[in-house]
């Protein structure tokens, strides 16, 4: 539940958002995702949040600069394509979650 209630908001807030994609997936993720680990996630669905880690976070390598986030930095670095494409499998992930807790209800 915990999960399906973190992307519940992530996605809900995507779609209401007024700010421009690259900063609505920031605050997506830095608000409601960051905490979330793999062990969180149902199986079938851990590959497609390690494809929204990887997006949204530097690699290990690279180390934010000054007060910045590793978020911030790893988001601006994104094509427009991809930050859709990540934004997109947020909500597709949080569709597939509410099916799985139908499913369990």
């Amino acid at each position: 539940m915990y999960t399906w209630e973190k992307f519940y908001r992530a996605s809900k807030g995507l779609k209401q958002t007024k700010l421009n994609p690259r900063k609505a997936l920031e605050y997506a993720y830095t608000s409601h995702l960051i905490m979330l680990r793999e062990d969180d996630f149902p199986e079938e669905l851990v590959e497609d949040f390690r494809k929204i880690e990887n997006a949204v976070n530097l690699p290990p390598e690279v180390t934010p600069i000054g007060k910045h986030s590793g978020c911030s930095r790893a988001i601006s670095g994104l094509s427009e394509e991809e930050v859709q494409e990540t934004i997109s499998l947020i909500h597709e992930v949080y569709d597939r979650l509410e099916s799985i807790k139908g499913n369990n209800a």
